[in-house]
């Protein structure tokens, strides 16, 4: 896991922009149910925001992360080859980086991510003239215990399940 980062600047020793022939990366954080102070969530997001993977990733999982909001990377859509991406358990996230425009993307999974509770059009990304999620395939959302809505289901040519 990420337990033997401490800070930004020693996952920013990581320099995983730099490794071009990284395909899969899993990051899984210690982060629990417990309370945490703002300047631990706050730390957590610099963390995150300094493991920026190099545009060539492939799969991408993140676990336990308990930030209040995904990355820079994430949600500029920097990952133009990412095929798999998982989400799971990232409680404070509120809402969903515009995943719809990775064009690579085939596998979609969002469980425990008990923040969100309204997925809209910025998941979609609308503002974009390209269809939404148009190599995706497969779609998972579970254990959304805070989930109320889905608006804009458009796009998803190829969705199979």
């Amino acid at each position: 896991g990420l337990g033997n980062v401490i800070d930004h600047v020693d996952a920013a020793k990581a320099n995983l922009k730099d490794k071009k022939y990284l395909e899969e990366l899993h990051m899984v954080f210690d982060g629990g149910r417990e309370e945490m102070d703002d300047s631990i969530v706050e730390s957590t997001v610099s963390v995150l925001e300094a493991l920026e993977p190099n545009s060539n990733l492939k799969k991408l999982n993140i676990e336990n992360y308990n930030g209040d909001n995904f990355p820079n990377w994430l949600r500029d859509c920097h990952l133009p080859n990412l095929v798999s991406l998982k989400l799971k358990r990232c409680r404070l996230c509120s809402q969903l980086p515009p995943f719809g425009q990775l064009p690579c993307l085939k596998y979609l999974s969002i469980s425990h991510c008990d923040g969100i509770k309204i997925i809209g059009e910025e998941f979609y990304d609308s503002n974009s003239t390209s269809l939404s999620f148009r190599s995706l395939e497969v779609l998972e959302f579970y254990g959304m215990d805070n989930w109320e809505e889905l608006s804009c289901l458009e796009g998803f040519p190829l969705l199979k399940e």
